[in-house]
């Protein structure tokens, strides 16, 4: 699935017109009807690509130069410069670093600044966070062969999620199961919320399957701020990647 820069022909609020619009000629190499027809918003996608830091790059060009842009992923709105500037959070996205698990099969983009733990779950295939913005990361993997060939996604899910909340203090579930897919891939997302040392947590776990193995990704934060964390953890989540052993690589999509 490709990220997409879209052009929403909006000036922040330091920028002068006249400059901005120079500066697409400037900076984009546009000529006279290419800026007339932007303007007009005749073709606002600017950018579809793989890579995510290439997209992110493309929007802080556009930012310096004294436009609005917006972050899509396929046809999910990621990362809307004008809602992020009007509220006060950064305006242009995280840039993020990318984690691999010790076999190199499964890999997940977090922001940068995020460090890898190795205390939050002993079985765990990757565990990061920030003690500073109190979010955390773990995933987890299980070979479908160790499990009856008839288990479906929303059963595992579902399995694991009852198992969670029977271990944690005044354990709640919020929402779920909702169906994720991407290309053959079925996934369900589920919230949850908990009292980790007298704390009120929430999670966004998502569970989905290839043909190989189950894959449990837990992302959290403190119940205050899990709204505004819900927004960074689609993000990570829209990162993540498993490898089989016949080197076919899947990757999941952002929840509907």
């Amino acid at each position: 699935m490709s990220y997409k820069v879209i052009f929403t022909g909006e000036i922040r609020g330091s920028a002068e017109r006249r400059h901005a619009i120079a500066a697409l000629g400037r900076e984009f190499g546009l000529g006279f009807g290419q800026i007339k027809g932007l303007l007009a918003g005749l073709n606002p996608q600017i950018k579809v690509t793989e890579d995510r830091g290439e997209a992110c790059q493309m929007m802080k060009k556009f930012w310096l130069a004294g436009w609005h842009t917006q972050l899509c992923l396929g046809d999910q709105l990621m990362h809307c410069t004008v809602k992020s500037s009007n509220s006060g959070d950064p305006p242009l996205p995280s840039a993020f670093d990318y984690l691999q698990s010790v076999d190199k099969a499964i890999s997940i983009g977090v922001p940068s600044g995020w460090q890898a733990f190795d205390n939050l779950n002993n079985e765990a295939e990757l565990q990061a966070g920030s003690a500073q913005s109190n979010r955390y990361l773990i995933v987890l993997r299980q070979l479908r062969k160790q499990l009856p060939q008839s288990l479906t996604i929303d059963e595992f899910g579902t399995a694991q999620i009852q198992q969670c909340l029977a271990r944690v203090a005044n354990g709640k579930l919020i929402s779920g199961p909702r169906s994720t897919q991407s290309n053959d891939l079925q996934g369900c997302v589920f919230e949850m919320s908990a009292d980790v040392a007298n704390t009120p947590v929430c999670y966004q776990v998502t569970f989905f399957q290839n043909q190989e193995s189950f894959y449990s990704v837990f992302l959290w934060s403190d119940q205050e701020s899990f709204p505004k964390s819900k927004i960074e953890f689609v993000q990570i989540f829209a990162t993540f990647k498993a490898v089989t052993n016949r080197d076919k690589c899947v990757s999941t999509t952002v929840p509907a």
